[in-house]
């Protein structure tokens, strides 16, 4: 029974190349089969965990965050809430959902990483970026209490900053 477990096993390491869009079904079979095989399957799904993330074959940042927090992958958990999405709210999503897991100054570090982000973005006069960089403004400040504080803070740097770009102003207002 053990041989046809680890032949099943080995067969499913070598399946997710091929898989990568099942990514949270490809984890649950894992920890499945690795549960029933030995006592120390925690500590190789783990490894086998790192080794898929350092090989980038999960895509999606929900699904890692997700695997990151059922394993209580603390520091890999952190890792994957702070990637940026270009003008796309997930990140922000998986930051509300998953950032409770952290400490304060744990989020309040992603926090700042996306913060940054968000004015490196609106640098460039693009008033048709405006929109898509406060609706990032408006996600980031709901996943989280330091959000909500560095977003503020944000908006006033933003008002004082690009007092000359009517859209970014009117952009802003939809803020309050």
């Amino acid at each position: 029974m053990f041989y046809l477990q680890y032949i099943f096993l080995e067969q499913l390491l070598n399946k997710l190349p091929q898989s990568v869009h099942t990514s949270i079904d490809y984890y649950f079979q894992l920890k499945h089969i690795l549960g029933q095989l030995s006592v120390n399957s925690s500590n190789r799904l783990h490894s086998i965990i790192e080794e898929l993330l350092g090989k980038n074959c999960f895509h999606l940042q929900k699904d890692i965050a997700r695997i990151c927090a059922e394993e209580h992958m603390i520091p890999q958990l952190a890792e994957c809430l702070s990637w940026n999405n270009n003008y796309n709210d997930e990140c922000y999503m998986v930051l509300a959902e998953y950032g409770k897991l952290l400490d304060s100054p744990t989020r309040r570090k992603i926090v700042e990483g996306h913060i940054d982000h968000i004015r490196t973005r609106a640098i460039p006069a693009d008033s048709r970026k405006y929109c898509y960089i406060v609706s990032n403004m408006k996600a980031l400040r709901d996943s989280c209490s330091e959000g909500q504080a560095a977003v503020n803070k944000l908006i006033e740097e933003f008002r004082t900053q690009y007092s000359r770009r009517p859209s970014m102003m009117r952009e802003l207002n939809k803020l309050r």
